[in-house]
């Protein structure tokens, strides 16, 4: 128990931003262990590394980072790409409107792309986040994007 205190206070100390991240992440009881909480919103300014420019980190009402409502049938006309994965996937240094699936949007209008990635987030995770989701929204295609870092 000291230990865990010990680790707490540390990480308090040396990482304070860790602690405005708390209010984007709730705990589940399923493979993911914690997800987005709908309609939490912060300004991100890097963990390790601070970032040139803080980013606003946006959830929409279904745990989403979208800056829509994504129905849960698809617009005609569209083919609809879901994509998953950690940080990387979210978006984590970028505003919604430079995340990589708002600029395949951008570049590929009959293209719809969810962003289903969630920071911190390791295969298993994201596979039980794929069993969790796909079934709702109804993608065309999925992207499962786990980046290694070497």
């Amino acid at each position: 128990m000291i230990t865990i205190l010990l680790c707490e206070l540390v990480t308090r100390i040396t990482f304070p931003p860790l602690r405005i991240l708390k209010t984007c992440f709730s705990t589940v009881s399923d493979q993911r262990i914690f997800t987005l909480v709908p309609n939490s919103k912060i300004i991100f300014y890097g963990v390790h590394d601070w970032l040139k420019v803080p980013v606003l980190w946006q959830v929409n009402s279904q745990g989403l980072r979208e800056n829509r409502l994504i129905p849960h049938t698809k617009t005609a006309g569209k083919y609809r790409i879901a994509t998953y994965g950690d940080s990387e996937v979210f978006g984590w240094s970028v505003n919604s409107e430079d995340t990589f699936q708002s600029q395949m949007e951008k570049s590929q209008p009959t293209f719809e792309v969810i962003n289903f990635g969630v920071p911190g987030y390791n295969i298993n995770n994201i596979l039980e986040h794929i069993k969790l989701t796909a079934d709702t929204y109804h993608p065309d295609g999925s992207i499962p994007i786990l980046l290694v870092k070497s």
